[in-house]
């Protein structure tokens, strides 16, 4: 079971229930699922559950999708492209004189690379999306486990999403001269050693004689050319007198 499955069986947001798994994996035995953390936390002495209220399907509007837009860098064409729908319809929400239907919210939520309650102030509508979710440290938006960077070599991710950091990292290059010097240094570093490998790499035309060669091919000496060097050797032409 998943934290989106969990949190309504439970009352609780994906959150609550995803920080709950981190905090007491430890605790769990190594097979354990996430099963085990809710009978854990059923058979804790504050539990008290709630039933989930039904989801309300009907459009709503969308008062911060300009918001998240700016954020994410994105025109209202950029963002119609990404989330499928067309240029005028974005126009219409981000003015809010229409509302979205709920496959509309869902992708442009996915366009954007947010909740979809970080677009309707509703957060009844997260568990429609497969995914959990976790809140950036630098926008404070709820953004899927994928809009964030692994940390290499850890099962970790960094605390601030992608967008903060390619803004961060944008923000020093134009401000501090030697984040610029590095990164330049670094992107000419890099060029070199593709060029190296490129260099290194065997051409589909050598790949393609050594091939034959391996399956038994032998080289046919060229015909002599047309014209010689120093004479004439066509037939007609050897007939003409100087």
């Amino acid at each position: 079971m998943t934290a989106a499955q969990v949190a309504p069986i439970l009352g609780r947001s994906r959150e609550t229930i995803f920080y709950l798994s981190r905090c007491v994996s430890t605790n769990l035995a190594q097979d354990a699922t996430m099963g085990a953390l809710v009978e854990r936390i059923r058979n804790s002495p504050g539990y008290r559950p709630t039933q989930p209220q039904p989801l309300n399907r009907a459009p709503r509007l969308l008062p911060d999708l300009s918001f998240w837009s700016v954020v994410a860098g994105l025109t209202q064409a950029e963002l119609a492209r990404r989330a499928g729908v067309a240029r005028q319809t974005v126009v219409a929400l981000e003015g809010q004189r229409r509302p979205a239907s709920l496959e509309t919210i869902r992708r442009l939520a996915a366009a954007l690379l947010v909740a979809p309650s970080m677009l309707t102030g509703n957060d009844d509508l997260d568990g429609l999306v497969d995914e959990d979710f976790r809140r950036c440290k630098g926008c404070g938006a709820l953004r899927p486990q994928h809009a964030f960077t692994p940390a290499k070599g850890t099962p970790y991710v960094y605390l601030r999403c992608r967008i903060c950091r390619a803004a961060r990292a944008k923000a020093q290059y134009h401000s501090d001269p030697r984040v610029r010097a590095a990164v330049i240094e670094r992107a000419a570093r890099n060029g070199r050693l593709r060029r190296t490998r490129a260099n290194l790499r065997p051409s589909p035309v050598g790949e393609r004689v050594g091939s034959m060669r391996n399956a038994g091919c032998t080289e046919r000496s060229p015909p002599p050319p047309a014209f010689g060097r120093g004479r004439l050797s066509h037939p007609i032409l050897q007939e003409i007198v100087f």
